[in-house]
């Protein structure tokens, strides 16, 4: 009788995963991505705990060995030791509030592998859990088509991003979804059913449309025309093709149909579609990219073996090449083989690659029980994926269909019946101390893994509401919030400490009561000297903290932080332009035109930003002649830098009213009208 209650509950828990997507947490920081990890690791860890039970009564649930199961374990292992090694362990193995990946995250996707490998027995299992998830896709894409419509909220105004709160993420979820659903119409045998799901298949087509994701939209491709051509010459496979090709028609003429007339309805300001039809190699986004993949090959050369940790990339600072003013510190590679190598080197490169072999051997060997035109579509939902992540990553959603497909791959290859002499029983008294072992084990990974965090996240935004910042402390002396919260020593210390700098610079320039904001900024200082202190070699964390002293008029003690992230980074445009700031708040605006002109330097062809950034420092060497020769030249290309405030500040600091009144009514002008 347990066993049935734990199998029940355990099937039952195993059929939430596909929801998790839905969930968006306004109650935390980063409502689209904390809710749904927590939510994610919480299940897990109770998917475990009675796991773990029910395999002490029940061995034919224990795991059994397979290389696909030691590849996935030899890539954990290898993880853990390139994040020990790493720049930053710590936030390598926790992560933070923004990414929630880390380690951590990593051990918890095994783990989930492990129990959906061992526990689901038959076949009508894994497809129901996969229904499932093409059900729950379906209401995503109505929920797309409802932001579309002003209905329902989102990020960007052009691109849909469902609950995923990303563009480019929505559109890897509908397209593994669209391979999900080629599945289904493959295996189901009632009609009415597999057109259904091919009017689905279209409603995902349509939402990729409306994310304008070319990355994604170029992985469906290749892999759709992989299926195609294989079943157009597969001379055995002519009813499964016929079947197949009449759903493929039916969803891409019923997209066809949708696009056009959302695109014809549409008000005319909507630029749906331009960005998926535009592939133009010098895009500001693509030339972006193109630079994040040059700096990631640099970092990877400086630590090629085990790499950098995870998470850690801009630690690797000195890398980065100039003109990166879009994306000046990025976290990620966006290219899935070289986030792996920078994160964990060489050997967690080979090791990612090693699963996608073993599941390519574990599909493909006679002993599998799926059929060949199965494999096809799963390999195909692979290579899209893949395809996909060499544009982009993966996070807690993809992460979820990407190991639950891992898991089935290895399923499929296991034996239906194991003899009961390969288990040993064990004895009620070490099944009662296990039990208890377990429920204590899963009780504390819930509390402290998750619910101490979820509660930090929780104060973190309430901390950072204007009306629940401040409270009186225990002295009767006012205190922040967000000071308490640090105290707790959480995966998110690293963020709360980067969110009270950024408080503390906002109050800066603000009539707040000078003790209050003296409170402030001595908190900001201690706290971030503290995650300077811990990670020196942090080009972006000496830059913050300069920022936050310059912001207080701390010229000085700022300028030590800018040398030293200028030392890390020396060709990153950021830093030196932070650095001249800071000069010019001293004003000593000579040193300021030197890092202007240096910056200046470093992109040739000069950007039409650092133009601007030249004229300034001519501004302030008092070279004004030639600064208003290339303002000039910036407001005959109708650039919008002609008239930005760092020009306007440096005429009024040099005392050239006219130009700079000139150049703020050309501001003023190009305001919108409110």
């Amino acid at each position: 009788m347990c066993k049935k209650y734990l199998e029940f509950i355990l099937y039952k828990l195993i059929g939430l995963f596909p929801l998790i997507c839905l969930v968006e947490s306004n109650s935390l920081l980063f409502p689209y991505i904390t809710g749904k990890n927590f939510i994610f690791r919480v299940l897990v860890e109770l998917l475990v705990g009675i796991w773990a039970l029910l395999i002490l009564v029940e061995p034919q649930y224990r795991p059994k060995k397979s290389w696909l199961t030691l590849s996935l374990l030899f890539f954990l292992m290898t993880l853990a030791v390139a994040d020990l090694l790493g720049a930053h362990p710590f936030k390598s193995f926790w992560s933070n509030y923004s990414r929630m990946e880390g380690w951590i995250t990593h051990l918890h996707l095994f783990l989930y592998y492990l129990v959906l490998t061992s526990f689901l027995k038959n076949k009508w299992q894994w497809q129901r859990w996969l229904k499932i998830s093409f059900l729950v896709s379906a209401l995503m894409a109505v929920y797309a088509f409802f932001q579309t419509q002003g209905l329902l909220p989102v990020v960007n105004i052009v691109r849909v991003d469902g609950t995923l709160g990303n563009s480019a993420y929505l559109a890897i979820y509908m397209i593994l979804h669209l391979f999900i659903g080629l599945y289904l119409i493959l295996i189901e045998p009632r009609r009415w059913l597999y057109y259904s799901y091919a009017a689905v298949c279209s409603l995902h087509l349509f939402t990729l449309f409306l994310t304008q994701t070319r990355g994604t939209f170029l992985a469906l491709t290749i892999s759709l025309l992989s299926i195609i051509i294989y079943f157009i010459l597969a001379k055995r496979e002519r009813v499964v093709a016929k079947k197949l090709f009449i759903c493929i028609g039916i969803f891409l003429i019923t997209a066809g149909v949708l696009i056009t007339t959302f695109w014809v309805t549409a008000d005319p300001a909507n630029q749906a579609g331009s960005r998926l039809v535009s592939t133009a190699a010098s895009g500001q986004s693509v030339q972006v990219r193109i630079m994040i993949w040059k700096a990631a090959w640099e970092a990877i050369r400086a630590r090629p073996l085990l790499g950098w940790g995870q998470e850690n990339f801009n630690f690797a600072g000195g890398v980065f090449p100039a003109n990166m003013w879009n994306e000046p510190w990025p976290d990620r590679a966006h290219n899935i083989a070289l986030d792996w190598w920078l994160s964990a080197g060489l050997l967690g490169c080979v090791a990612y690659f090693l699963i996608y072999s073993a599941a390519a051997q574990a599909l493909w060997k006679p002993q599998s029980a799926l059929a060949v035109n199965e494999k096809i579509i799963i390999t195909a939902f692979f290579a899209c994926g893949f395809i996909n992540n060499l544009f982009i990553f993966d996070q807690i959603v993809t992460y979820i269909l990407f190991f639950t497909m891992l898991a089935y791959v290895n399923h499929s290859q296991m034996p239906s019946t194991v003899q009961a002499k390969n288990y040993c029983s064990l004895s009620k008294k070490l099944i009662g101390i296990m039990t208890l072992l377990i429920v204590a084990l899963t009780s504390a990974a819930v509390y402290r893994v998750n619910y101490v965090n979820w509660r930090a996240c929780d104060n973190l935004r309430i901390a950072l509401t204007p009306a629940s910042m401040l409270r009186l402390g225990p002295n009767g002396k006012p205190e922040f919030l967000l000071g308490t919260i640090l105290d707790e020593n959480l995966i998110g210390n690293s963020e709360v400490r980067e969110q009270i700098v950024l408080t503390a610079i906002k109050f800066a320039d603000q009539k707040i009561d000078p003790a209050i904001k003296n409170i402030l900024f001595e908190l900001a200082k201690t706290e971030f000297g503290k995650e300077v202190s811990e990670n020196p070699n942090s080009p972006y964390l000496n830059i913050v903290m300069g920022r936050l002293l310059g912001a207080y008029n701390e010229v000085q003690l700022a300028h030590q932080y800018f040398t030293s992230a200028e030392a890390l980074a020396p060709a990153n445009q950021d830093v030196l332009v932070e650095h001249a700031e800071n000069f010019v708040r001293a004003k000593q605006f000579k040193p300021a035109a030197e890092l202007y002109f240096k910056a200046y330097t470093l992109e040739q062809p000069p950007s039409e930003k650092v133009l601007m950034y030249y004229a300034v420092g001519l501004i302030y060497n008092e070279q004004y002649t030639e600064a208003a020769q290339v303002v000039k030249n910036l407001k005959d290309s109708h650039s919008i830098h002609a008239y930005d405030p760092h020009l306007i500040n440096a005429y009024l600091n040099r005392k050239q009213m006219s130009q700079a009144e000139e150049l703020y009514k050309l501001y003023v002008d190009a305001q919108p009208k409110r």
